[in-house]
């Protein structure tokens, strides 16, 4: 994976969660972080919670954190101020409404918009709202 990733030469890393659950050794976190360390996107990393990690425990964020992965829970950032990255919650964690998500961030739909998100519902419902593209986990 690690060489996939340096080959490819990402502008942008998203990582749609179920990163580590219940039955992540810590060889398994050595080898996730080590991967990360690698690899260089100019633009981040970002990561969103999926259901078997744990977002009410601090571990997998402190580890990413430590990392520079920039964790989205319900929040926007602008990449190279052109493009609006949205980072959903899981369901789970009682999610933001995309719409409400819109509005709370302020965020401006004439640019870009990437919807990163664990799940992959609701592919209509973010196209309405004027999503232009969404990157699901789970799957």
């Amino acid at each position: 994976m690690t060489e996939a990733l340096k080959n490819a030469n990402p502008d942008i890393l998203l990582i749609g969660g179920d990163l580590f659950d219940e039955t992540t050794s810590k060889q398994d976190a050595e080898y996730v972080k080590a991967v990360i360390r690698q690899v260089s996107p100019r633009y981040g990393v970002y990561f969103v919670f999926g259901n078997h990690d744990d977002y009410r425990d601090e571990t997998t964020a402190n580890v990413l954190e430590e990392l520079g992965v920039t964790i989205l829970r319900d929040e926007t950032v602008t990449i190279d101020g052109a493009i609006q990255l949205i980072g959903r919650m899981d369901p789970v964690a009682d999610t933001l409404d995309i719409d409400e998500l819109i509005k709370k961030e302020d965020i401006d739909m004439g640019k870009p918009v990437i919807v990163l998100q664990h799940r992959p519902i609701e592919y209509q419902k973010l196209a309405d709202a004027g999503c232009d593209l969404v990157m699901s986990g789970h799957t």
